[in-house]
């Protein structure tokens, strides 16, 4: 059983990831999107508590997902609003969730 999972990891989960994870879990219900935007947001939230490297890593991450047509709209979606909040300086962010679209 897993308490928790890396947020770079899910991000980059396939269908068969995300299976694989939840195979004995109630979580199995959750679909991919959702998994991958609630990293999103988690990871925008924890952004300024990150290291320099982990900082980078995010943010590449979320670059990756924004120009991947293939990813779904909502993921995207998110990561333009991750994107902007980031942007905006440490003045602008919050703890709480990001905004829905």
């Amino acid at each position: 059983r897993r308490d928790s999972f890396d947020i770079l990891e899910v991000l980059r989960w396939t269908d068969d990831d995300r299976r694989h994870a939840f195979t004995t879990s109630a979580m199995k219900r959750a679909k991919l999107p959702m998994m991958k935007r609630n990293a999103l947001i988690v990871g925008a939230n924890r952004f300024d508590a990150m290291s320099a490297e982990e900082r980078a890593q995010f943010r590449e991450r979320v670059e990756r997902i924004l120009l991947d047509v293939t990813e779904d709209d909502l993921v995207r979606a998110t990561a333009r609003q991750i994107t902007r909040r980031l942007d905006s300086g440490p003045d602008h962010r919050s703890t709480s969730a990001c905004p829905s679209s």
